[in-house]
């Protein structure tokens, strides 16, 4: 039964990381070369945990989108930027993969961080966002530094598109919309009032979400979405969808976001030309 709840809680995590998920700013800290990490992994026990960190790519990081072949191929990314690529996601999966444990082992035990309880419903605790932000905020420097300027702007288009509102929790976007202290306060203020009405709708459950659960967390995030975009200006809305550019067609599947999620796409017909 323990399990079972587990892997309820974590298809459900999806949901929640996009519609409650605290935006973490300021991910800072450029690695040393070889440095790196982000979501992923297969085979053994960190198999389903690193399935669950690709669903949190939204979060900060730039990993989740750039792990997806096609956009790989969209950046036209040569052997050389994947293998770097590659090498530096493995360097900090096992760091990602332990804050993944510690997250399960707290959900087993009833509560624990966020004080989900059995429902999974509490979230991310405070040091395990950190924690998180930290590891995507290192990986993201090194991305930068393996793509050329074209790719990586090209790159925070695709992320902004998949990511929705989560993407102005990335410090690179930050810096391009210029973001103020004052915006981000109020941002992470509605985010938390968010995740008070998340927490609410799972005080003392534990089943199996069910479609009327999905339906609400969907009018929840678009209302949060809403809200949060209201924050921006009007010149800040402009740059944000210049960034985004042409819409790309994501693949569709579990673990991708395909805009599901991930709030308005961009403009125009599928970016699957090349890099702009």
């Amino acid at each position: 039964m323990r399990i079972r709840s587990l892997l309820s809680g974590l298809m459900l995590a999806g949901c929640l990381a996009s519609a409650v998920a605290p935006v973490v700013f300021g991910q800072e800290e450029r690695p040393q070369r070889g440095q790196g990490g982000g979501p992923g992994g297969r085979g053994g026990p960190g198999g389903m945990l690193g399935g669950l960190g690709g669903m949190l790519g939204g979060m900060g990081g730039l990993a989740g989108t750039l792990g997806i072949e096609e956009v790989q191929k969209h950046l036209k990314m040569d052997e050389t930027q994947q293998n770097e690529f590659k090498e530096a996601r493995t360097s900090l999966q096992d760091d990602m993969r332990k804050i993944m444990e510690e997250m399960r082992g707290a959900a087993g035990q009833g509560g624990g961080q966020g004080g989900g309880g059995r429902g999974f419903g509490g979230g991310f605790s405070e040091e395990t966002r950190k924690k998180m932000s930290e590891l995507t905020g290192k990986l993201d420097s090194k991305i930068e530094d393996i793509l050329d300027p074209s790719q990586f702007d090209r790159l925070l288009g695709l992320f902004a598109q998949q990511a929705g509102i989560n993407a102005l929790g990335n410090k690179h976007i930050v810096d391009r919309l210029v973001i103020t202290d004052e915006q981000k306060s109020k941002i992470k203020e509605l985010q938390d009032e968010s995740g008070a009405k998340v927490r609410e709708m799972f005080t003392g459950g534990g089943g199996r979400p069910g479609p009327e659960m999905f339906e609400k967390m969907t009018a929840m995030r678009k209302e949060s979405e809403e809200k949060i975009m209201g924050v921006l200006t009007a010149d800040q809305k402009k740059k944000l969808d210049e960034l985004k550019g042409e819409k790309f067609e994501f693949p569709q599947g579990p673990g991708f976001g395909g805009g599901g999620f991930g709030g308005p796409g961009g403009r125009g017909n599928r970016g699957d030309r090349g890099n702009n």
